[in-house]
């Protein structure tokens, strides 16, 4: 594909770039797709607050920060916590506030992370892909067909090759990383972030996964899936085209909302029949 004119890189923190409203993130699509009129509210008149981060997705962000943005990870001394090694009294506050905008972890936490981090060295791609010089790199462009314009912050990029993305899972198996991809839209998030790519550069890369568990054994991989990225491109694409259509209408319900609609029954519901 020819590059995007539109498209350009741009300069933000990880914080600022999930505030900013002028463009459509991965999330916001994904919020979108969920409930259009739970996205209008949270994100168009801005009548509901968005929902916090779970504590799964805050370990995500500090173990991300300390793979590839590791100056945003401070250590906190012993003697700057409370009795009993609790974050309270005058010195953790001063502390805190020295160190504003950055993670502070204790030390039995950077263990942790440092753990993870082993996981990765250990295994050849995941290491060569997580330690290349580009990493953060943010995107803006405008779809050219509904004229939204997006963003994306891509953690490994690495031109003429592939696009990395680091993830913490439960478990490396397939089936089960498989499960989390689609529970979590993370093929939609890897179609997304490519045509991102493709956009700033006119280059198509595959996107690969690289997940590292969060709990002993700590293991790492690098998992690629066209398959999957390309059914996150279809949906992608179809939600973008109905985003262009609620904004175009002011109309925020799903598709369907008014009649009877068919549900259809999914692989495993007829499961429990073995228990009679």
């Amino acid at each position: 594909m020819a590059r995007n004119p539109t498209a350009e890189i741009f300069s933000a923190t990880n914080d600022e770039y999930h505030a900013r409203s002028e463009e459509l993130g991965h999330t916001e699509l994904d919020e979108f797709i969920a409930d259009p009129a739970t996205y209008n509210l949270v994100r168009v008149v801005k009548r509901r607050p968005p929902q916090p981060p779970t504590p799964d997705m805050e370990f995500g962000s500090l173990f991300h920060a300390h793979m590839l943005e590791p100056h945003l990870v401070v250590e906190i001394p012993a003697d700057v916590l409370g009795k009993g090694g609790i974050k309270a009294g005058n010195d953790w506050k001063a502390f805190r506030n020295q160190h504003a905008g950055k993670f502070l972890v204790k030390s039995e936490e950077l263990i942790h992370l440092r753990q993870m981090e082993a996981a990765i060295e250990r295994h050849e791609r995941a290491r060569e892909i997580l330690r290349g010089d580009q990493r953060e790199v943010n995107i803006r462009w405008q779809d050219e067909e509904t004229k939204i314009w997006c963003r994306c912050r891509i953690d490994a990029p690495h031109p003429g090759w592939l696009l990395g993305d680091l993830k913490t899972a439960e478990s490396l198996h397939p089936k089960r990383f498989v499960d989390a991809i689609l529970r979590y839209g993370y093929h939609r998030q890897g179609a997304f972030y490519g045509d991102g790519w493709e956009a700033f550069t006119g280059e198509s890369l595959p996107f690969v996964f690289v997940p590292v568990t969060k709990a002993e054994p700590f293991l790492a991989a690098a998992y690629d899936s066209p398959k999957l990225i390309s059914i996150g491109r279809r949906h992608n694409r179809r939600a973008l085209r109905r985003l262009a259509e609620c904004r175009r209408t002011g109309n925020w319900t799903y598709p369907g909302h008014g009649k009877i609609l068919t549900l259809d029954a999914p692989a495993y519901a007829d499961r429990d029949l073995q228990w009679e």
